[in-house]
């Protein structure tokens, strides 16, 4: 059961995240060569299921804990993290996937839900609503950051 996650899907929308989406390749990699052993299995006869799951923001201290480059914590919400879900109802989700055998879930709440089908069947229109949200979020992380600093 590979673990990926939607950061390279959801990027825009989370400021505070580039290092963390940019580590994202290894997972990509990781549940592609998961489906394909999973493909080549079954056509050996051997029928052993693959559920990537794929979670958005979940409700953690990751943010606040990230550290800087002195070795100091961060002490910063992410908003993008905080609108998360719940790490006991992530982890609910991907038991009921597991269990019944989906090949990927998108475990997230509305309405980065409701982005994630845009940016796969609408690609355009996905892709212009991201960047406008994203441009108010990266605005109210600089007014933030400027608050604190004065």
């Amino acid at each position: 059961i590979p673990l990926s996650s939607l950061s390279h899907f959801l990027s825009p929308f989370s400021p505070l995240s580039l290092p963390s989406c940019s580590t994202l390749h290894i997972p990509i990699v990781c549940s592609s060569l998961f489906h394909i052993s999973s493909t080549q299995l079954f056509g050996l006869g051997h029928n052993i299921p693959v559920t990537n799951i794929c979670p958005g923001p979940v409700q953690t201290n990751v943010d606040r804990n990230a550290l800087r480059g002195d070795g100091s914590f961060h002490q910063m919400d992410d908003p993008f993290i905080r609108s998360g879900m719940k790490a006991e109802r992530c982890a609910e989700l991907s038991l009921i996937a597991m269990s019944n055998q989906l090949n990927e879930i998108w475990v997230t709440p509305n309405p980065l839900l409701a982005m994630l089908y845009f940016n796969q069947y609408m690609p355009f229109l996905g892709s212009w609503l991201m960047y406008r949200q994203a441009a108010d979020m990266v605005k109210a992380v600089i007014a933030k950051t400027r608050a604190k600093t004065d």
